[in-house]
């Protein structure tokens, strides 16, 4: 079904304020706001109102991290941007924020709960970000016609996070591994398995880790950090679901604790590193 987004850029620039609607059939509004341009949006009525957001950025390692809140309307007349300045200890270092609020009816705070929940779960279940939220947010039952209406606000919600550049609800990655080339890295006596993706490089199921006895020095606090938020992907040092990382030599490191070159170190069945194998193919 085509559909039309309309975004509307706030500040005449691609990198500044965006607001993010439909051309019909739903009453719903984003915001996509730098971190630096939070306080040119005082004004904006909607954002006074009740809403969801997701934090958006990058940790010390560069892997891309989001965090899901909610903003309830406030006997003071602020609402979700409100909530949004405040700090955020478990994402210091975001960088931008896409809002979703009513331009109808403020949504309630049971609708927020749903919301916020679903919205964090999806994104867990996705694997594209790391997922910063230090506890999985309580849900509420809906009725219904209210759980539809909900529905259609998460699908639409969905659609324009893609289309901002934001994947982080997208269906999991699929990987086929009979069309695709695996690529094993040994370390260690260890064995891990990857994939190419278009989001980057795919640590696959079943791939083995290093134990941090075994780590280089500098990687011996940042790896059991980044590790700690694919916990429930790892068991016994063994991954037990697929993990998306931005390169090779990010997922490399994961799984080594060490400095690690991916495309030198990944190679195919036939020993072709993933460097050369992507030189035979240019």
């Amino acid at each position: 079904m085509k559909t039309t987004i309309k975004l509307f850029l706030m500040d005449g620039t691609a990198t500044g304020r965006i607001k993010c609607s439909f051309s019909s059939g739903w009453n719903g509004i984003g915001y996509k706001i730098p971190k630096s341009d939070l306080d040119k949006c005082d004004n904006i009525t909607f954002l006074k109102q009740a809403g969801v957001y997701f934090l958006f950025g990058c940790d010390e390692e560069d892997s891309e991290f989001v965090y899901v809140g909610q903003g309830n309307k406030r006997q003071n007349g602020q609402g979700v941007l409100s909530r949004i300045k405040e700090a955020h200890d478990s994402v210091p270092l975001w960088n931008a924020c896409v809002v979703f609020v009513s331009s109808g009816e403020d949504i309630g705070p049971t609708e927020l709960n749903y919301l916020e929940n679903r919205f964090t779960n999806m994104a867990s279940v996705s694997g594209r970000y790391l997922v910063k939220n230090n506890k999985n947010p309580s849900s509420s039952q809906l009725s219904e016609e209210d759980e539809a209406d909900m529905s259609l606000f998460i699908e639409n919600s969905k659609l324009i996070l893609s289309a901002l550049g934001y994947r982080v609800l997208e269906e999991p990655l699929v990987t086929n591994n009979d069309k695709q080339t695996t690529y094993t890295y040994s370390y260690n006596g260890k064995k891990a398995k990857g994939v190419l993706s278009d989001d980057g490089f795919v640590l696959l199921k079943g791939s083995q880790l290093n134990d941090e006895s075994s780590f280089a020095k500098r990687w011996i606090k940042k790896i059991p950090a980044q590790r700690n938020l694919y916990k429930n992907k790892i068991e016994n040092l063994v991954t037990t679901e697929d993990i998306l990382f931005k390169s090779s030599s990010g997922a490399a490191c994961f799984c080594s604790g060490q400095s690690v070159s991916g495309p030198k170190n990944w190679v195919d069945s036939d020993g072709i590193s993933l460097e050369n194998k992507i030189k035979k193919n240019v």
